[in-house]
């Protein structure tokens, strides 16, 4: 339907219009030459826009053509043709990616619906921003390379905001057509391109393919509407219900905690084809169907993930089995818990929401918090995986539909009450029948897994959400929920399935549940993370799970609904377990790493679509744990990484079977329209001791269709979509290896990651190095300083002189508002591990000069022997720009035309009382000066018998007097004139401790040889 809007006949004959104009721009621009300080934004000889014919057009940084002909409009060369050709269309976006040379391959934007190389500079500012006028439009900004925290906050001063993270360091941003075209002059700016309206729509709504649960009894479609970053939610609610189109049709903003960390959320009930037009508008950030609602998705695991080696059997340093005391979980289920006398012993269990539900749902939230912490006293045959964790009790929605179904508000009360792992056996109602992975809504991400992940990221939690099973077996059938990228995706296996075992010596064995979904994300990435026993659902013995039911009682059951919780339980065993060795407890980051890098390989090698990274095993999870020494001898290694930078780590090899490693991050949250979820790049790869091979991570390619079986991965070169990386290598050589972690692409950093190895690395020796930006300029300078370094648990403390305040953390910024020469100190220590000599860099802050207004000047001389004193009167306007940051502190003692309320305030506070300046006045003819020294009092003013000043802070204005004998004589003024005068300038320079105020006077000047006067001109 949506297609059939853009090909309608008024759209046609809009693009006819359009065209006939274009083609008259187009033989102007052929004769341009190719800006020669912009080599990526070539300008074709023959050009069309906006569905024209096709251009041949040379790639970015290459003068080689690309192999087939590709469509320019919108400031860019796409997949796509601007008649609605091409989008959404996977086939065409990779022979787009690959048809172009290598090195224009890092700055191919892809989308989900297209794929699209940059090249709008200064002359195709008309295709990327038509009718912009002096109005605030939206578009993609392209650099060279990731703009750096300094170059975002310029470029925002100068009226470009910088909006979501793509790929291919590309944003949108939001500016006016004069700050785009400033942006562009920038060394660090690549190219601008259209963000099409085209591009926010989602593959269903483009497509017009309405799912069930989005239709309306009168037939219209319930669409969601995504804002763009900074608009409020009444606004965002203003916009859409003055629209003409929308008239009629009521508007619902979510409420404030539900909305998006994307932006304000809206939906409605309306046309499908108004979310074409409403897509047109910039403050529309992406347009899809509402979600569909939820359901419950439905022995145990112990000897299939060797629970019972770690759980029944002493394990050191406890001498006593572990059993996840100490460590909360939250279970947040579509049902209440009944309060079962297996898991309320001892008062583990909290029900934090006590609400009317859906009755139905009760028995599949008892049993998923059975599996989890069943204390198997009364019921041994139910017995949960950690049988002695707090219980916190959360319900999603109402009656399976409520608006807070996949809030992620609960996680967040979660990790306020302490929790460290969070269960969710639930999921969307996804259409099972599809086949079609171009336009089925699995595999995608959208602005709910964005809040997820960035809850995830700031929250600590270790979050397990159990996989799809709506037929089993389908390739790309992992929902958008459960498939984001900071969660742990969990798929079932059958009692076939057996992780490894050294104790009795057992073989990996394979067995995927029948009804279990597969991966990979549409961008490739790998889900489900894991898998677990969920059972078989068959009469036979070991069929099903025993779980919990009642309040004292068991059922039987089967699903992917308790795969998930098996791995909760298994979590907090090895958290339990890491902190009983190690000290403290691991982050969300090193505890997913933990989990993978122990899992038993199953299916494929490597990870694969069908089990992830293999079966949990807590049994091996354990025992890496267990070969932790010290922080100098250690299998974790936790730091932070931010652009370019690289950490090493070496691992000392003897006679092992294998070495493995995972390296695992919780990144921030991806944009919906973008191909790709992975905002911040990290790259791992291991070298062996003689340096001579390098081992890449496995990745997993995209799949075309539901039937397309799971496929091998590779480990040739760099992953670019996973938060999560895995290397494999069988029968290493003995010696000492090399892991290396880059911070490939890293937008928004710096970012911590995760680093866990089978066997004990090495950090680096304790190093460190300031880089600060910027080193200069004028006071009050804000500077931005990294310590760059590597190692495990490092803290870094800095000293700033100037004010002689601390602060704490990798990456801090400090505002120098005094002048002079400041160098700071980095403390940097690890444990007792102390680093000497302390690193130091110097900050050079020097006078603002604010160059101001000469509003009047008088003069009155006497040249005559033993005459009375001369008179100069000046006053200049100082409009400091300071006030505009809004930093009231970092403004105050500096001159701006203020309201009468603040000059009061300045007043009543004393803001210029002790203030030293000097008053210099100068002749630039002669270079004759006359200066004086004062001191301001308390209503910032002074007088002397020499000299008068006073500040008129209502309009920033700066009064001098100059009283004294020979005062011409001293500026060098001429005795004598023509009758008509003479014009002279004369500079002021107002100089405080932190700020100097100057400008030049005009003035129209008479001298006759006894008296002489002037004023301004």
């Amino acid at each position: 339907m949506i297609r059939r809007f853009f090909n309608s006949r008024a759209a046609r004959f809009a693009l006819l219009v359009c065209l006939i104009a274009f083609t008259a721009s187009s033989l102007w621009l052929a004769t341009r030459p190719t800006p020669a300080k912009v080599p990526a934004q070539p300008v074709p000889s023959a050009q069309a826009d906006q569905g024209g014919p096709s251009a041949h057009i040379p790639s970015a940084h290459s003068a080689n053509a690309t192999s087939r002909e590709w469509p320019r409009w919108g400031g860019a060369i796409s997949s796509a043709a601007f008649d609605g050709a091409g989008f959404f269309d996977r086939r065409i976006a990779r022979e787009f990616l690959t048809s172009h040379p290598k090195e224009a391959r890092n700055y191919i934007v892809e989308l989900v619906s297209r794929s699209l190389l940059p090249i709008g500079g200064e002359a195709a500012l008309d295709e990327v921003l038509p009718d912009a006028g002096e109005q605030s439009r939206v578009a993609f900004i392209q650099f060279h390379e990731n703009p750096s925290p300094e170059e975002r906050k310029a470029l925002q001063e100068e009226g470009v905001e910088l909006l979501n993270y793509f790929n291919a360091y590309a944003w949108s941003a939001r500016g006016t057509r004069e700050a785009f075209t400033r942006a562009l002059k920038r060394a660090s700016v690549r190219a601008l391109a259209r963000l099409d309206a085209r591009d926010k729509l989602s593959a269903e709504v483009f497509f017009g393919k309405v799912p069930a649960h989005a239709t309306t009894a009168g037939g219209a479609a319930r669409l969601r509407f995504l804002s763009q970053p900074g608009m409020a939610d009444n606004a965002f609610a203003a916009m859409l219900n003055e629209n003409a189109a929308l008239k009629g049709h009521r508007v619902a903003i979510f409420e404030p905690d539900l909305a998006s960390v994307l932006g304000a959320r809206a939906q409605t009930s309306a046309p499908l084809e108004l979310a074409a037009a409403l897509a047109n508008f910039d403050s529309v950030a992406y347009v899809s169907f509402i979600p569909p609602p939820a359901a419950p998705r439905d022995a145990t695991t112990d000897l299939i993930s060797n629970i019972n080696d770690v759980r029944d059997a002493p394990v050191a340093p406890l001498n006593a089995g572990l059993s996840g005391e100490g460590i909360t979980v939250a279970i947040r289920e579509l049902g209440k818990m009944d309060l079962h006398i297996d898991y309320t012993d001892n008062n583990r269990f909290g029900r934090v929401d006590d609400v009317p539900v859906n009755s139905s749902d009760n028995l599949h939230a008892t049993a998923v918090t059975g599996v989890v912490g069943g204390s198997g006293i009364n019921f041994s045959n139910a017995k949960g995986v950690a049988p002695r964790v707090r219980l916190l009790g959360f319900v999603a929605g109402e009656n399976r539909g409520g608006s807070d179904l996949f809030s992620k508000q609960d996680i967040v009360n979660a990790a306020s009450m302490n929790a460290r792992i969070s269960n969710h056996s639930y999921g969307p109602v996804m259409n099972g029948s599809q086949t079609d992975n171009t336009t089925d809504s699995f595999g995608t991400y959208d602005s709910i897994s964005a809040d997820w992940d960035a809850a995830l990221r700031s929250s600590n939690l270790v979050a397990v959400f159990s996989a799809n099973e709506e037929s089993g077996n389908k390739s790309g059938h992992i929902d958008f929920f459960v498939g984001m990228k900071n969660g742990i995706c969990v798929g079932a296996t059958n009692n076939a399935a057996r992780a490894a075992d050294d104790n009795p010596s057992t073989p990996a064995t394979n067995g995927i549940a029948y009804y279990s979904e597969f991966g990979p994300m549409d961008d490739g990435r790998v889900k489900p993370d894991l898998v677990a026993y969920g059972g078989n659902n068959l009469a036979t013995p070991d069929g099903n799970v025993v779980v919990l039911a009642g309040t004292n009682a068991t059922s039987e059951i089967s699903g992917t609904s308790f795969a998930a919780p098996a791995v909760s339980g298994i979590a907090a065993l090895v958290l339990q377990h890491y902190k009983a060795v190690v000290g403290s407890e691991p982050s969300a980051a090193l505890a997913k790493a933990l989990l993978c890098n122990s899992a038993t390989d199953l299916g494929l090698p490597g990870p694969d679509a069908a089990y992830g990274f293999g079966v949990a095993n807590a049994e091996a999870a354990a025992a890496t744990i267990r070969t932790y020494e010290s922080a100098a001898v250690t299998p974790f290694q936790e730091d932070d990484i931010v652009q370019g930078e690289e950490k090493s780590y070496t691992v000392s090899v003897s006679s092992s079977a294998q070495l493995k490693l995972t390296l695992c991050w919780m990144d921030a949250p991806g944009v919906p329209s973008s191909a790709k979820a992975l905002v911040n790049d990290l790259d791992v790869e291991l070298v062996d001791p003689a340096g001579s091979t390098t081992y890449f991570p496995f990745s997993l390619a995209p799949v075309a269709s539901s039937s397309t079986p799971p496929q091998a991965a590779t480990a040739s070169g760099k992953n670019a979509v996973d938060p999560i990386e895995q290397i494999i290598v069988n029968s290493p050589v003995n010696g000492n290896w090399t892991v290396r972690v880059r911070g490939a692409s890293v937008p928004l950093g710096p970012q911590r990651f995760a680093l866990v190895l089978n066997q004990a690395s090495q950090p680096p020796a304790l190093s460190a190095t300031i880089t600060a930006s910027p080193t200069s300029g004028e006071a009050p300078l804000a500077v931005t300083f990294i310590a760059s370094g590597t190692g495990n648990n490092v803290v870094y403390s800095w000293f700033f002189p100037d004010d002689q305040s601390t602060q704490t953390g990798r990456v801090v910024e400090h505002i120098f508002r005094q002048t002079g020469e400041w160098t700071v100190k980095l403390n940097v220590t690890r444990g007792t591990e102390k680093l000497t000599p302390e690193p130091t860099i110097t900050i050079s802050v020097r006078n603002r000069e604010i160059q101001s207004f000469a509003a009047k000047a008088k003069m009155r001389l006497n040249f005559a022997a033993g005459s009375r004193g001369d008179d100069l009167q000046l006053s200049m306007i100082a409009n400091d720009p300071i006030h505009i940051t809004g930093d009231a502190a970092a403004s105050k003692g500096f001159i701006w035309p203020r309201t009468t309320q603040q000059a009061r305030e300045a007043i009543r506070d004393g803001e210029f009382e002790g203030k030293r300046y000097t008053i210099a006045v100068t002749n630039p003819l002669t270079g004759n000066s006359v200066t004086e020294a004062v001191l301001l009092d308390r209503r910032a003013s002074y007088k002397s018998d020499t000299a008068d000043v006073r500040l008129n802070l209502r309009n920033g204005e700066v009064l001098v007097r100059l009283k004294r004998a020979g005062l011409g004589a001293a500026l060098g003024l001429e005795t004598t004139t023509p009758k008509e005068g003479k014009a002279i300038n004369l500079n002021l320079k107002f100089e405080g401790e932190r700020a100097v105020y100057s400008t030049t006077f005009s003035v129209q000047y008479f001298a006759n040889g006894k008296s002489g006067t002037g004023k301004t001109r």
